[in-house]
């Protein structure tokens, strides 16, 4: 089977450098762009789509750093390979393949490190295509083993029992969320894969806020939770797409009310920023996270640990969350309380007149 080609973004600001990766990239089928300034690399990443980025740099300032935080972002399924003299790395770079300066000086060990990122990087494009795939041909016979079980909750093939009864809804229960995982997977690889359009149109943001939190108040009813919102007034039009931002919304604050005590109170501040930017903050009055927590808050399949309480999901919501914000121009971010509890922040681009 011919092997496709792959598209690599190569890094250095060393010529030397550059012309070994390149000796060593050789016969792979790749298609190699150079880059030696470290400010274009993402204006790189809006024209074209990569699968490989290798990255080399005697240290790895605060920039560079932000640079393959933003990289990653826009390409989830970016392979990132970093070499460098420094000897530690922040343990939240999204670096999947690490290797230090000195392999430079070997060509063929560092001809075997190119070959082991080039097979890497085609098993991590075959398993997500395959994801997909399986993702698309699982959902249809899901829904239909649902739909029998609906039916024979609903006694079409004779009477059950109010113990089988159970059984039933509790088998309707599980599928229902099988197919939530589902399109929680199916949305999470669309946007990995560059295949999600956003459908934007021009928002009134407080009526969009308002139909939204109306629609959340029976989960807070529920525990006795009190909603404060604190909404300015008269906030300017927002270009988004309403049903993935509201599903960002409804994502925060249920688990706002989740992790909220009984009685408690769920706080949604919304304003204007002077840097033409619409701000959410989502405060709950929970047990706040751990510290070590927050920097991988965000990261998919990532899940809160709470050991007086077990919550349902696959840590796949706040992933999406980012995604979704990420998407729209925005950025999200989660802190504690002095006093307790946690806030999410995220914030919205206003739309230019």
């Amino acid at each position: 089977m011919p092997t496709s080609t792959l598209e690599v973004l190569l890094f250095s600001q060393n010529t030397n450098h550059l012309n070994i990766l390149q000796d060593a990239l050789g016969t792979l089928p790749v298609h190699i762009r150079f880059e030696s300034q470290q400010v274009v690399l993402p204006a790189l990443v809006e024209e074209d789509n990569y699968d490989i980025f290798i990255c080399q740099a005697d240290t790895l300032d605060a920039q560079l750093s932000q640079i393959i935080h933003k990289l990653r972002s826009k390409l989830p399924v970016l392979f990132i390979a970093l070499i460098t003299g420094q000897n530690e790395i922040p343990k939240t770079l999204p670096v999947h393949y690490l290797l230090p300066q000195e392999t430079l000086d070997r060509p063929l060990e560092i001809k075997t490190h190119i070959n082991n990122i080039f097979n890497l990087t085609r098993l991590h494009k075959r398993q997500a295509d395959l994801s997909g795939m399986l993702l698309h041909d699982l959902r249809s016979p899901a829904q239909s083993i649902i739909g029998y079980i609906e039916l024979l909750e609903q006694e079409v093939f004779g009477e059950v029992s109010e113990g089988q009864r159970q059984i039933l809804l509790s088998a309707l229960s599980l599928g229902d969320s099988i197919i939530e995982l589902m399109e929680e997977l199916g949305q999470v690889y669309q946007f990995e894969k560059n295949q999600f359009e956003l459908l934007k149109l021009n928002t009134n943001l407080n009526q969009f806020l308002d139909e939204t939190l109306r629609a959340l108040w029976i989960q807070a009813d529920r525990k006795n939770i009190k909603f404060i919102p604190k909404i300015a007034a008269d906030l300017p039009e927002i270009s988004i797409d309403t049903l993935a931002i509201q599903r960002v919304l409804n994502n925060l604050i249920h688990n706002a009310v989740k992790f909220s005590p009984e009685n408690g109170a769920v706080q949604i501040l919304v304003r204007a920023l002077e840097q033409k930017e619409i701000e959410f903050r989502i405060i709950d009055s929970g047990p706040g996270l751990l510290d070590d927590q927050i920097p991988f808050v965000f990261n998919k399949f990532f899940r809160i640990l709470d050991y007086k309480h077990k919550h349902k999901g696959q840590g796949l919501g706040l992933y999406i969350c980012k995604l979704i914000v990420e998407a729209h121009g925005g950025a999200i971010e989660a802190e504690n309380n002095p006093d307790g509890g946690t806030t999410f922040i995220f914030t919205l681009p206003i739309l230019e007149p």
